[in-house]
């Protein structure tokens, strides 16, 4: 590592794991040469670049990466508009097979359209395997499978593989999660600076969120089986005497955002 660089990958890992696939399955995203490498949960480890072993590799910068419970890595790449799909395989090889071998596939495009998107920002992966998009650019959420179709997942929608984002619609959109029985959880932040939770129903008629939370300052989400959400903040920690912040530390937050009333 020269010099000029800081500790660990630049700009950062894309972490793949699921709860129902064996955990040596869980992997990660080596953003300095696209390729998918192992990660052990128990004792948690990375398998690093120096191996040379691998699962397979993407052909674009990844914005957002998950693992299917199919046994796939999906990811999406908000400068080219695309989704990637890569099929793991049950062990990981050497870094020239999977470069050769094991290629993700490139599925939509950009537009408006059912099955093409626009400036993907998120990514999460519902219980019955449907692949959701967040769009910054079309203001929705997209449903897909993994052969890039558009999926009905939004059944009261006028369209029903889209959920339009009516009430966020000049906001930043900086994460997207979904728990079990499908309720979206979309955080976003408008020009002012102002971060929101919005949670949706996948079976709502209108495209009002059900519940909004306003303050939730946080970069990103998840949400477990229960409804909560933990989200990653940033703190700014201070020198005694609160002067000038010394540096900024990373930190997780559990929000339990407002129940809908009926």
């Amino acid at each position: 590592m020269n010099s000029s660089t800081l500790c660990g990958f630049q700009p950062g890992v894309r972490v793949g794991y699921n709860l129902l696939t064996h955990d040596s399955l869980n992997v990660y995203l080596d953003t300095t040469t696209l390729l998918i490498r192992q990660v052990n949960l128990n004792p948690p480890s990375f398998v690093g670049p120096g191996s040379m072993q691998s699962f397979g590799m993407l052909n674009m910068d990844s914005t957002r990466c998950l693992h299917h419970p199919a046994g796939h890595i999906v990811s999406i790449s908000i400068a080219n508009h695309k989704i990637e799909v890569l099929k793991i395989p049950p062990a990981p090889v050497d870094d020239t097979t999977a470069g050769t071998n094991f290629l993700a596939r490139t599925l939509s495009g950009p537009g408006s359209l059912a099955g093409l998107i626009m400036s993907p920002a998120a990514l999460a992966i519902a219980a019955d395997g449907a692949i959701l998009v967040l769009e910054q650019g079309n203001n929705r959420i997209q449903a897909f499978d993994l052969g890039g179709n558009p999926v009905p997942f939004f059944t009261q929608q006028s369209e029903p593989h889209f959920l339009n984002l009516d009430a966020t619609e000049n906001a930043t959109y900086l994460d997207l999660a979904v728990e079990f029985t499908g309720y979206l959880y979309v955080l976003s932040m408008d020009a002012n600076n102002v971060h929101r939770l919005d949670i949706y129903s996948p079976n709502q008629s209108g495209t009002a969120p059900i519940c909004t939370t306003l303050g939730v300052n946080a970069a990103n989400l998840a949400v477990d089986f229960w409804r909560r959400a933990y989200m990653l903040n940033y703190e700014v920690l201070q020198v005694p005497g609160n002067g000038i912040p010394a540096f900024t530390e990373p930190s997780v937050s559990l929000w339990l955002p407002t129940p809908p009333t009926f």
